[in-house]
């Protein structure tokens, strides 16, 4: 255990970061989007 085991957690920290700053931007644009229609 060692050199194997810092590249998994540094990798699942990145794909976390990148994949919830995507997810979220792409959600909160489905959000307004969604938002827009029901409100008069």
């Amino acid at each position: 255990m060692g050199i194997e085991v810092v590249v998994l957690v540094v990798l699942a920290v990145v794909v976390l970061l990148i994949g919830g700053t995507v997810f979220g931007a792409w959600h909160a644009e489905r959000g307004d989007d969604r938002d827009d229609d029901p409100h008069p």
